[in-house]
């Protein structure tokens, strides 16, 4: 039997084409031809065994279920972040990059996420967060919110009481407990947490979170 393919590119065929001529096009093996061999056929696949294109590319690009478990834990990690930025820094400020809070003397706190000037630790070169620009205070958050999530298994909890009390985030036993700072009396951690998560997808789960301490 003769090679389509070889026939296809041989040299009379090839120069009928660059003279402008029809190439003569290979010739598909008849079902006969099959034992010859995969080398040169291929039977057709069944249609229900083939995935279209752009559905292929969403299964692999786009499906969270079909990405691999790393790729998902950075995608929670993500989602995670991106939540407890936008509740901390609307309940703590209503978004105000430049909020100063006044309620007490004494009270540094400043920005967005309401850092205290020593939290702040003159963080971008700015010495209270109220100064710095939102990118600055958006990227403080972020690396704080990331480390604590790390540092508390993923615990949201944890991690928004630490942006308040980081001495206790870790032991929520303690988080009903009124205390003192610098020698005035703060609400416990645990009012904090509470208020952050109102009406929160978190909210749900806090009551059910510290019944199990």
């Amino acid at each position: 039997m003769a090679d389509p393919v070889q026939d296809f590119v041989s040299p009379q065929n090839l120069f009928n084409l660059s003279q402008g001529g029809s190439a003569r096009q290979p010739e598909q093996p008849s079902a006969a031809d099959a034992s010859v061999g995969m080398d040169t056929y291929m039977p057709p696949l069944p249609n229900d065994n083939v995935i279209p294109l752009p559905q292929l590319a969403r299964r692999r690009y786009f499906s969270y279920d079909a990405a691999p478990a790393e790729a998902q834990a950075g995608m929670k990690l993500d989602s995670l972040v991106k939540t407890l930025t936008n509740i901390v820094k609307a309940k703590e400020s209503t978004d105000n990059y430049q909020a100063v809070n006044t309620e007490r003397k004494g009270n540094t706190a400043s920005g967005a996420y309401q850092y205290t000037d020593a939290t702040w630790n003159n963080y971008g070169g700015y010495p209270k967060a109220a100064l710095a620009p939102p990118e600055v205070q958006d990227r403080r958050f972020k690396e704080d919110i990331i480390h604590r999530l790390a540092e508390y298994g993923g615990d949201p909890y944890k991690a928004i009481a630490a942006h308040y009390l980081p001495a206790l985030a870790d032991d929520p036993t303690k988080w009903d407990k009124a205390f003192k700072v610098h020698g005035r009396k703060v609400k416990p951690v645990a009012a904090y947490v509470r208020y952050i998560t109102k009406d929160t997808p978190l909210e749900a789960g806090f009551d059910e979170y510290l019944a199990q301490r």
